[in-house]
């Protein structure tokens, strides 16, 4: 990893799942939660979603719509990395699906209606950004990643997710991930 990475506290390991929270350090400190919680079956294992947001210590609740823009996002990004060796660490024989919280129609009404950096006009810029980022990641370091992992794409259609053996450089709605 080129940026360094915040340290990070496991918290509540559970069958359902397990968190992560770190501060991610700018303009004002922000403490985050990285959540891989059970959602799914798939052949034959259990499937964890991965999730980031900011934390509500008071509602106890992780909000993955804000967009804090505290200048640290590579560090934030390979902090959210550095967990995943982690969970498989106490999950070794589950799957891991990341998708974008910002893929929904319903994220680009809303960012439409604050957006004025992008200057957005028939496409929202800022649509599939996270999951962008997630299949460049891959596509980028899979030759290295290859050796511990094994990567597939989701493709959502009108009968429900595709899943195929992970492209480089192909956009997906979910990348799934199962270490070897």
């Amino acid at each position: 990893m080129t940026f360094p990475i915040y340290q990070i506290q496991p918290q509540s390991i559970s069958e359902t799942g397990i968190k992560y929270f770190f501060i991610s350090k700018g303009p004002n400190d922000v403490v985050k939660a990285v959540e891989y919680f059970y959602f799914a079956d798939y052949n034959g294992r259990k499937v964890y979603n991965l999730g980031l947001g900011d934390y509500n210590i008071a509602t106890d609740k992780i909000d993955d719509k804000n967009c804090t823009d505290n200048g640290d996002a590579y560090h934030v990004f390979n902090t959210v990395l550095s967990t995943v060796p982690e969970f498989f660490n106490s999950f070794a024989d589950a799957a891991v699906m990341v998708t974008g919280s910002d893929s929904s129609d319903e994220f680009e009404q809303g960012c439409r209606q604050t957006c004025r950096r992008k200057n957005c006009n028939s496409i929202c810029r800022k649509k599939h950004q996270r999951i962008r980022t997630y299949c460049s990641y891959v596509s980028r370091e899979y030759d290295s990643l290859l050796k511990e992992f094994e990567f597939y794409g989701g493709i959502q259609t009108r009968d429900g997710t595709v899943i195929e053996r992970f492209i480089k450089n192909k956009l997906y709605e979910s990348v799934l991930l199962i270490k070897k």
